[in-house]
This record gives structure tokens, sequence and C-alpha cells, in this order.
């Protein structure tokens, strides 16, 4: 009988311990919504943002990937939350909800900003709930950016200019921007979508219908590294019959 409890008792632990990396996520109630921090691996993560809990558990059209083991610890530092592992770290302000994404040096790569990360307006017809959304970012001006875009090949010097994407075969949809630093921005929605960077409003994704907020973030030792997370997330895309 000891025996028999012993067992259960070792295989509960294992099973916590082998499933603990798929749970760790990170969920904060805001004024204007509930901020949702996904780890999907070690070097990916998913941020989400919406008014309610059941549009964060819509399916997205192009993402593959789900969460997968992972090695973040989530710890709660006084007025603010910190994910970190070997690879980097990412500090949420319990206030704003605003995020800092870090490498494995601690050095800010790229960060949400302070006052006004993000803001939804509601665009509901016909009694659909939808939103315009948008995301403003600090980046470091030593850093360049490039935009890449899905079903497309081409990257784009995204540094003090603005590109538009819209649904349809003829233009890229769901804009990626990957930085020099070694990091991507995968910005999931593919309804006609504004991505620019300027000194004003820092670097930015402005989507005019979503039912959510929803980016990943990308981490890698390389850009080609990067990329192959974005691949890893969303599949070999097809190439498009001429």
């Amino acid at each position: 009988m000891k025996m028999r409890i012993g067992l259960i008792v070792i295989l509960a632990f294992l099973y916590s311990a082998s499933s603990a990396g798929f749970s760790k996520v990170v969920r904060l109630s805001l004024a204007e919504g509930i901020l949702k921090v996904t780890p999907y691996t070690d070097k990916i993560v998913r941020i989400q943002f919406a008014p309610a809990e059941k549009a964060l558990n819509n399916q997205s059209l192009v993402v593959l990937l789900s969460p997968q083991q992972n090695h973040f610890r989530i710890e709660e530092q006084g007025k603010h939350y910190l994910l970190r592992n070997c690879f980097g770290s990412l500090i949420i302000d319990k206030g704003t909800g605003a995020i800092q994404f870090m490498d494995e040096q601690e050095a800010v790569l790229i960060k949400e900003k302070e006052l006004m990360p993000r803001d939804l307006k509601s665009t509901a017809e016909d009694g659909r709930e939808a939103y315009r959304v948008a995301n403003y970012f600090r980046v470091d001006t030593a850093q360049h950016l490039f935009s890449m875009e899905l079903y497309q090949n081409r990257m784009i010097n995204l540094r003090n200019a603005e590109y538009t994407t819209a649904g349809d075969r003829d233009e890229g949809v769901n804009p990626f921007v990957i930085s020099s630093a070694n990091y991507g921005i995968f910005w999931d929605n593919y309804c006609f979508t504004r991505l620019g960077d300027n000194p004003l409003e820092g670097t930015y994704f402005i989507s005019e219908k979503a039912r959510c907020l929803d980016y990943y973030f990308i981490l890698g030792d390389s850009m080609e590294e990067v990329i192959n997370g974005y691949m890893q997330l969303i599949g070999e895309a097809p190439d498009w019959p001429d």
C-alpha cells in the first residue's frame, strides 16, 4: 500500500514537472483589458491584449506552432513581472502592461512605449466584435529594422518609413519586422495594417480590424536564426503560382 502511494506521488510530481513548461503564462488585468504573455519556446513569446478573455482564445489563421516545453521562470518583483531564461528576459510593468525585451546580458533590445504601449478602439459593425489595434515601441537608433511580409521574399528597410499590407494575394500579409540586433516581431493580423518607424511615434504596428492585439517576439543568435524562428511559427510558406 505504501509503495502504491509512493508511486502515485512520484508520478504526480513527474507529471507536474513535465507540464510546467506549458503553464507559464502571465495574465495581467488592466483598465483597458487583459494582457496575456505566453512563452512558446525558449526564444519565442506570444503577447496578446483584448478587452475580454474570450478574444484571447481565438486561433491564429497562420501560426501552426503551439506552446512547447521551455525554461522560462516567472518572478514577481515589486511593480513588475519578470520572465527569464538563459537566452533573455521580459519585464512587464504591472501598472501599464508595457514590456521590455532584453538579451541574455540584460541589454534592452526593444521596449513598448511606457505611457502608451498599445491602443484598442472598438469598430464593431452589425453586432460583430472588432477593434482597431495599435502597438508602439522604442528601438535604439543604432539598430537596423527590416520588414518582411508573409509569402514575399523581399526585405524592406523600415527605419523612418511606413508601409501598408493588405489581405490579398498581390500584397504580403501578417507583417514581420526583423532587427540587426537579432530579434523579430511577428504581427499576427491579416487585415489592412500600417507598420512604420519615425522619431515621434517610434516603431509601430496599426491594424484597422482585429479581434485582439496579437504578436510574437522571436529571439535568435543571428538574423538567420530569427527568420528560422518565424518559419517555425508559420511553417514553410508556399510559393504563389505564376
